[in-house]
């Protein structure tokens, strides 16, 4: 076996959140019906069937790890524990008569075995932890801990206490990356963190070797040329900071330098599409489509 991903079990979870997030954007329910929730279905059995429960009743996920970066002594790592936390409560939500009584009944057994968030301390500050347990041994230059952000959005991080555990872990993650795969860009853009999100996106558009004659290949950065997975992080990241969708709320501007002029189209969850111009740092133009989303909309300009 590959030692790489040997016991690595979140991206089934990834996938779930994924089809939910085509679901909420598309609004098509047969997708849901037909794929999202066999593909879930299997998915969470996976989880329920696999892993013991603690004395208390909570799931141990072990053996497990960490991404490709903690391979060692891993328990209830942050990536699957977030990516249960953030994929059960959606699942639950979605119309009863498109579910079985075991479907519904598989979910309520696994969120009520959810485990907590791994959380650590560090010089009296509270941060999230890569794992509840783990070996600090490192082999690759991800940031598991961060996975309760991106790509799951699991708790209002807007909110005051939570937005400062998850800023300070943020700035202080192990490795600082601007290139290929890595996530730190849209880490600060769902942080709020804009000088970060803006240095981050400059690097990354920065990021071609001379002698290209497409400027675009990117890289050489980790694993190939044309490194496809700089260039869509990179278009992640501008949405990220343009645009981001939490629950009901479409949150404009979250992360985006106010001195940056900028015009774009870009969709959000429910059929929504938002128009929008910002000009020496105020907004001259704005159409939200339908009409009736504009309230949902919370502009973050200061």
């Amino acid at each position: 076996l590959c030692p790489w991903w040997q016991w690595e079990w979140n991206q089934g979870l990834e996938l779930v959140d994924l089809m939910l997030l085509h679901h909420a954007y598309s609004g098509d329910d047969e997708f849901a019906r037909a794929q999202l929730l066999p593909m879930a279905r299997e998915v969470l059995l996976y989880f329920d069937s696999r892993f013991p429960r603690d004395a208390q009743g909570k799931l141990r996920i072990t053996p497990t790890q960490a991404l490709e970066t903690h391979w060692h002594g891993v328990v209830n790592d942050m990536p699957c524990v977030a990516g249960l936390h953030s994929v059960l409560p959606r699942l639950r939500a979605l119309p009863e008569a498109w579910t079985t009584a075991d479907e519904r009944a598989l979910w309520e057994r696994l969120t009520a075995a959810l485990p907590p968030y791994p959380l650590r301390t560090e010089d009296g500050q509270t941060l999230l932890a890569t794992a509840e347990e783990y070996d600090p041994r490192r082999q690759n230059v991800e940031t598991p801990e961060l996975y309760a952000i991106f790509p799951f959005r699991t708790l209002d991080w807007s909110a005051p206490a939570l937005r400062k555990i998850a800023r300070a872990t943020f700035l202080q993650r192990h490795d600082k990356q601007t290139h290929g795969w890595t996530q730190d860009g849209v880490f600060a853009a769902r942080l709020g963190l804009v000088e970060e999100a803006r240095e981050n996106l400059l690097a990354k558009v920065r990021n071609s070797h001379p002698n290209f004659r497409f400027p675009a290949m990117w890289g050489p950065n980790f694993d190939w040329i044309p490194d496809q997975c700089h260039g869509g992080n990179l278009m992640l990241l501008t949405q990220e900071m343009l645009l981001q969708s939490d629950g009901e709320r479409i949150l404009l501007f979250p992360a985006w330098p106010r001195d940056w002029d900028v015009d774009f189209k870009l969709h959000a969850p429910r059929g929504t599409v938002v128009e929008a111009s910002l000009l020496d740092g105020k907004l001259v133009h704005l159409v939200v489509t339908p009409e009736s989303r504009r309230a949902d909309l919370q502009i973050l300009l200061d």
